[in-house]
């Protein structure tokens, strides 16, 4: 009676810091793909209006070209009224908008370092998990008889609530 007890109270709790830990994961996971789909939404804001402010500025010397060349005027004559000209252009000044704002600059820096340290931490995570499971599992096996293993293989085989990842590491004989 006491096992049946301790059993479930074990299977509870096994259940209780899975489902906490996934929910983490969970959060952490949308947080950071709504950063990177915010982030692609202000770079392509900005990547449009470089595009546009850069198209307009290159095209003000296509206009003057095309006034001047409207005009008609002889190269003499234009070259005489070269102060018209230059008058004229004196007003465009290039801007050389950047792509990307600084403060956006940052915060894809800064997600991308975040990104990567989480990966890392996930990563040497995952390999511990693995590191400790398979001991944890090699310890569970050894000393069994080949019936404990056989019992076991096929407890947890017809068990649809049960992962593949539980079966040991050498398949019992059939």
């Amino acid at each position: 009676m006491r096992w049946s007890y301790m059993d479930f109270e074990e299977k509870k709790k096994i259940i209780t810091v899975f489902r906490e830990l996934h929910k983490v994961l969970q959060e952490e996971k949308n947080f950071l793909l709504s950063r990177i789909d915010w982030l692609g939404q202000e770079i392509a804001k900005w990547k449009k209006f470089y595009v546009i402010s850069t198209k307009s500025q290159l095209n003000s010397p296509g206009k003057l070209k095309d006034c001047l060349k409207a005009r008609q005027w002889p190269p003499g004559q234009l070259l005489q009224d070269i102060k018209i000209v230059l008058c004229r252009s004196e007003g465009f000044c290039f801007l050389n908008p950047t792509a990307v704002s600084m403060d956006l600059e940052k915060k894809l820096n800064e997600a991308k370092s975040r990104h990567d340290s989480f990966t890392e931490s996930l990563k040497k995570f995952k390999d511990s998990l693995q590191a400790e499971s398979k001991k944890d599992k090699s310890k569970f096996f050894k000393g069994m008889t080949e019936e404990h293993i056989k019992s076991w293989y096929l407890s947890n085989k017809n068990n649809p609530k049960m992962n593949k990842t539980l079966e040991p590491e050498s398949t019992p004989p059939a």
